[in-house]
């Protein structure tokens, strides 16, 4: 298809996810522009949340928080529709029969799918007359499943990406579409995220050349390993200081997420170091404390 000729396009926009509202904004200076957003209705994502992280134990204070930053996706989800010159819809299943006769009287060429918080039938995925194409923050087939962003800084990777592929019946299978790559070395969550982000545009300008220019299309996988995770848990940021050397201490530093207990109390770890020492004392052992930092004994030296 020639990049001048109409096509529909509907983005099924996850916006609570900073991955949702990134390539809204990459897309409003692609060529890919969507005609019409489909978003998921706070109770969808009220059972998204529940299916992934169990019941909700939020506290009052993590409650408010939780609805400001709801309110802020909202806001800036009407900002980018509004620049993009689209309509919205919001929809409890975008999987229900009556929501499929109405987007199949758009007759779209292509559905994009970025963070959208339900697994979209084979019915919904044939309403697209091309393809219906999920955008996922990995190196396909990498790091398939939840969360890979996390996992890819938890595991040590030095080298991550983006990935747009056709949606299949498996979830982050499917023929790909184009990829970027980049190298996350050294970076915590918010910089692997500011990353994303940044190479959100790269990623569109390499699928419209695949989708309206008849491009090949742009592969960065090369050598990669097939892996899949789950969402990750508490567990999977907590330190267990007499199990875990010091880099991976500072990998789990780097998720954002890390913690650990102190007289019964948790403690939230935000930054680390690994530091050589001469001398072993055991695992966990406070070595010294001054106004900068606080060293800590691992088993293999300190942080």
């Amino acid at each position: 298809m020639s990049g001048r000729e109409k096509h529909e396009i509907v983005f099924f926009c996850g916006h609570r996810s900073l991955l949702g509202l990134y390539c809204l904004e990459a897309l409003i200076h692609s060529r890919l522009r969507p005609q019409l957003i489909v978003v998921a209705s706070h109770p969808r994502w009220q059972t998204f949340d529940r299916q992934l992280n169990g019941p909700a134990r939020n506290s009052t204070y993590g409650l408010m928080q939780k609805r400001l930053a709801q309110l802020r996706a909202e806001v800036r989800l009407w900002r980018l529709a509004r620049k993009l010159r689209c309509r919205v819809w919001r929809t409890d299943d975008a999987n229900d029969p009556d929501f499929l006769e109405k987007l199949r009287t758009r007759k779209p060429n292509w559905l994009l799918c970025a963070a959208f918080p339900q697994i979209l039938s084979p019915e919904l995925l044939s309403v697209a007359q091309q393809h219906s194409i999920n955008v996922h923050p990995s190196l396909l087939p990498a790091y398939a499943g939840a969360h890979p962003h996390f996992w890819a800084i938890r595991q040590g990777e030095r080298e991550s990406g983006i990935t747009a592929h056709v949606m299949t019946e498996t979830i982050d299978e499917g023929p790909i579409l184009a990829q970027v790559s980049y190298s996350i070395r050294g970076f915590d969550y918010r910089r692997h995220y500011q990353r994303i982000r940044q190479g959100l545009a790269e990623l569109f300008h390499y699928l419209e050349a695949t989708l309206l220019d008849g491009a090949l299309p742009r592969l960065c996988n090369q050598g990669v390993s097939p892996s899949r995770f789950r969402n990750n848990r508490p567990d999977d940021s907590r330190i267990f200081w007499e199990t875990q050397a010091a880099t991976e201490i500072c990998r789990i530093v780097r998720t954002g997420t890390a913690f650990s207990f102190w007289k019964d109390r948790t403690v939230r770890i935000l930054q680390a170091e690994p530091k050589p020492v001469e001398d072993r004392l055991p695992p966990g052992s406070i070595r010294s404390i001054d106004t900068r930092a606080i060293t800590v004994a691992t088993i293999d030296g300190a942080v």
